[in-house]
């Protein structure tokens, strides 16, 4: 809880924080006497707040649960919080109520209180509330026990709470906090910001119409997304007492959506491709080689052989993009066999120096693990990166080729387990900031479509060939500076190593 809280009477803190609360919340005085209860104690034990006050928090508490409570007021500090207990609270009519207990200390110039945070386990008492507490049963005032990060203002907008979440949230480190300076920690937020412009416009409407509720989404500058959303905030005699400000970080969330729409367009192409492309390639095979026919009976000074000559050319390229199209097929999945990574890549360097004034330097793990890999495949995986490489410095420069086994821990793309990582990076243009998340859309590419650029469906093979076997592939890039793509391959089973 942020300390700028200590300078206010204590009534007004529990406000901003227990009256918009669905769960129960108590301020306790040194004596563990109750002197504050919300309206949610009444609801959901039946006590009115008049009965309760001045009374010893332990007499709501089983006599089995009594011990860990007292154990728990006793130990907690500005610095700690005990664990969440799970506990049981008499209700009025003697029956008892599961709940989760938070307990925390409430600086005050008053003297040494303790708060409550008391959350329902089985919802088997639960009244309907009020249109009022309906509305603001929606504002989860957790503070330090919130997912969420969490800033409070009073009517003049200046800060009386935030919690820890809202600190790391926003790398506020704790002396920056305890200065309770609000200009610093705004400036500290808005230094974050792809757009701080666009976040100040939208605070400044809401200080100019108190009683809206606002969601967005906020882009940083590290490429997290947070979701923000406000609201006003009110006590139960709809007193105005300020506003409420949580922020979430979606940015997991929001990745994983945006691979499947990746995966979705890919579905798209590999149903198109599937329906004709293996059609299409008979028919072509069938052209191209009546136009080879037809160059074997004509004169070398005939006019008509060098307009055979570009259509067989248009032809080959024109089979060559229903071989990616095939690629892309659902039907064209990967035959795996116990493979060396490294051997793909010194074939794929080698080929390349021969014909080309880029060359590649290699930094290859020892005992690099085999990974179960279908060897055609990946094998046009690491030329394909190769080839865009070498295109994005026609001048010449270094292609720099790592290797490495690692052990990932898993996360929503991977399973967890053993990977060969490698990296391919080159000194080249790089890719636009605007145009890094649609490199892997089928056909969007940044070079011109033509015989001697791309079809648009290079890196779009490539990420489907990389999540057919079960891998992942990332990129980055500065403008200027260069592209590095990340790769992660499932490593094969151990009696292979």
């Amino acid at each position: 809880m942020n300390q700028q809280a200590e300078s206010l009477p204590v009534e007004a803190l529990f406000k901003a924080s227990a009256a918009v609360s669905p769960d129960i919340t108590y301020l306790l005085d040194e004596k563990k006497n109750i002197i504050h209860a919300n309206q949610a104690s009444e609801n959901l034990l039946g006590f009115p707040e008049d009965e309760i006050l001045e009374t010893q928090i332990f007499s709501l508490i089983h006599p089995d649960d009594t011990h860990g409570v007292g154990s728990d007021l006793q130990s907690h500090s500005p610095d700690f919080s005990p664990p969440v207990r799970k506990i049981r609270l008499r209700h009025k009519d003697n029956s008892y109520l599961n709940v989760a207990l938070r307990v925390f200390q409430v600086p005050s110039e008053q003297g040494n209180f303790s708060g409550m945070l008391l959350r329902e386990l089985n919802n088997r008492r639960r009244q309907n509330p009020s249109d009022e507490q309906q509305k603001n049963a929606i504002l989860h005032s957790q503070l330090d026990t919130s997912w969420d990060g969490i800033l409070v203002v009073d009517p003049d907008n200046k800060i009386i709470l935030t919690n820890d979440r809202f600190h790391r949230m926003w790398s506020i480190a704790p002396h920056i906090a305890e200065l309770q300076d609000d200009e610093i920690q705004i400036r500290t937020v808005l230094d974050q910001l792809v757009d701080p412009d666009a976040f100040l416009a939208r605070v400044q409407y809401l200080n100019e119409h108190p009683e809206d509720t606002s969601l967005e989404l906020i882009p940083l500058k590290d490429g997290r997304s947070f979701e923000r959303y406000s609201a006003p905030l009110h006590d139960i005699d709809n007193t105005f007492l300020g506003r409420i400000w949580y922020f979430r970080d979606i940015t997991q969330t929001k990745n994983m959506e945006e691979e499947m729409l990746k995966l979705k367009k890919l579905e798209s192409v590999s149903v198109l491709a599937g329906g004709i492309a293996h059609d299409f390639n008979n028919i072509l095979t069938a052209v191209l080689g009546n136009i080879q026919l037809s160059t074997f009976h004509l004169d070398q000074d005939n006019k008509a052989l060098p307009l055979l000559q570009e259509a067989k050319k248009a032809g080959m390229r024109a089979q060559t993009l229903t071989s990616q199209l095939l690629a892309l097929s659902k039907k064209n999945m990967p035959v795996k066999q116990a493979t060396m990574l490294d051997a793909i890549v010194e074939e794929s360097c080698a080929f390349l120096s021969k014909s080309s004034n880029v060359r590649c330097r290699l930094t290859m793990a020892g005992k690099l693990w085999p990974v179960d890999c279908d060897r055609e495949q990946i094998s046009q995986v690491i030329q394909n990166l190769i080839y865009n490489a070498r295109q994005a410095m026609p001048n010449g420069g270094t292609i720099d080729i790592s290797t490495e086994n690692i052990y990932h821990t898993g996360n929503s793309k991977l399973v967890p387990g053993d990977y060969v990582y490698m990296t391919i990076c080159d000194q080249g243009c790089g890719i636009p900031a605007k145009d890094i998340d649609r490199i892997f859309d089928p056909y969007f590419t940044t070079k011109s479509l033509n015989a001697d650029q791309g079809t648009g469906l290079g890196l779009a093979v490539v990420h489907s060939i990389i999540n057919k076997h079960g891998g992942l592939i990332e990129v980055e890039s500065r403008e200027g500076k260069g592209t590095t793509f990340s790769i992660l391959l499932p490593a094969g089973k151990q009696d292979n190593r």
